[in-house]
C-alpha cells in the first residue's frame, strides 16, 4: 500500500506522517529566565519574555510563564488601595447606619 493511500485511509495528511517532535531543553531557557529575574527583580514574566525575545529566544510566552511560575519567581499580587474617604465614620459603638436602621413606616412618619 502506498503512503498516500495509507494516509487517506486514516484521514491524515502526508506531512503529519513525516513529522517528528523534537523536545527542546528547558534548562538553558530556565537558567536565562532566572538570570533576568535576579538582575531585574520587579520584572514579571511578560517583561522577562520581551527580554528573552531581544536575546534571540523564540519561545512562546506561555512556556515562559509556566517555567517562571514553576520556579516561584512570580511577583506578589498587589491589592488595590481602599479609598479612606468612602468609609463611614463611627460616631459611637454600634451606631454607624443611623438613618438606614429606621423602617419604612418610621421614615414616612418623620
Amino acid at each position: 500500500m502506498s503512503l498516500t493511500k495509507a494516509c487517506a485511509l486514516f484521514r491524515m495528511s502526508r506531512s503529519v506522517y513525516g513529522y517528528r517532535f523534537v523536545a527542546r531543553d528547558a534548562l538553558a531557557l530556565l537558567a536565562r529566565i532566572k538570570a533576568i529575574a535576579a538582575t531585574r527583580v520587579h520584572y514579571g514574566y511578560r517583561r522577562v519574555h520581551v527580554m528573552l525575545q531581544r536575546d534571540g529566544w523564540k519561545d512562546h510566552h506561555k512556556r515562559v510563564y509556566r517555567l517562571y511560575r514553576a520556579e516561584g519567581l512570580s511577583l506578589r499580587q498587589k491589592r488595590p488601595k481602599r479609598n479612606k474617604s468612602a468609609r463611614l465614620a463611627v460616631m459611637s459603638e454600634n451606631i454607624r447606619y443611623g438613618a438606614l436602621s429606621m423602617s419604612a413606616g418610621e421614615q414616612l412618619a418623620n
